[in-house]
């Protein structure tokens, strides 16, 4: 498990750092709601996003878009990596004002772009709204494209079964259920979800319920009441969840 340091947090934007000595640190496949943008500062990561594998250098930039299933290995003397939570919300303002246009995506999720990443590295040194605001903005200006969301909201059965997810976060949603509100078979819905989405529906509805916590964590609300409001069985099935998406648990995001 790495040791998290979170460094600012404003206007949508977090930023935070993740040491791990040895380079003893992997994710298991998640997403996140938020965009990721990171810059690994030391060793060597084996990524595997959206069904592809990348192998991410030192000084390479990461650039992962809401609800893109990512999971990561990391290899070398040290794993050190600093990356911004950047709200759905603040990516639209931001790729307004530095590209005309809110919709406004990343090209490629892996970015070789020297002056971008060492912006990203100051972040780690002298954090504040301005810096983030600016590396970003020229992160967009150099990198951005019109792409089609990672999760588009298509009228069709399966854009169902995810709304209805998205709007369930205070309890686990079975199988059966889910079927009955898209009206499609158990098999059909839990094979079609994973193609699409990437994930099983259960594991993929537990990553939104995990990022729920962790805001719900940032607003300062007890670990407790963040366990019984999204549903988990207890504050040990939080913190379980929790470190599989967050690489660490609920009580060590609080206090870092």
């Amino acid at each position: 498990m790495g040791a998290i340091t979170r460094l600012w947090r404003g206007d949508g934007v977090e930023v935070v750092r993740v040491r791990a000595p040895g380079g003893r640190l992997a994710y298991d496949r998640h997403f996140h709601d938020d965009w990721v943008i990171g810059v690994n500062l030391t060793g060597r990561e084996h990524l595997w996003l959206d069904h592809r594998d990348h192998d991410v250098a030192a000084g390479s930039i990461t650039a992962y878009e809401p609800g893109a299933v990512q999971a990561g290995r990391f290899e070398g003397p040290e794993a050190d990596f600093v990356s911004l939570y950047v709200s759905q919300e603040a990516w639209r303002r931001l790729a307004e004002d530095a590209a005309g246009d809110g919709d406004t995506r990343l090209a490629r999720p892996v970015i070789d772009d020297p002056p971008v990443a060492g912006g990203l590295v100051a972040l780690a040194r002298d954090p504040s709204a301005e810096a983030a605001l600016v590396v970003l903005g020229t992160l967009v200006r150099h990198h951005g494209t019109r792409l089609p969301p990672a999760l588009a909201a298509a009228p069709d059965r399966l854009a169902r079964a995810a709304e209805f997810l998205r709007a369930t976060l205070d309890r686990p949603v079975d199988l059966a259920e889910l079927a009955a509100v898209t009206g499609l078979s158990r098999y059909h819905l839990a094979r079609s979800f994973h193609a699409r989405y990437g994930l099983p529906p259960r594991l993929w509805h537990q990553q939104l319920r995990v990022d729920a916590a962790r805001r719900q964590i940032d607003s300062g609300r007890p670990l407790a009441e963040v366990a019984l409001d999204l549903g988990f069985a207890d504050q040990s099935h939080l913190t379980t969840a929790f470190r599989r998406v967050m690489g660490t648990t609920p009580g060590r995001w609080r206090n870092a």
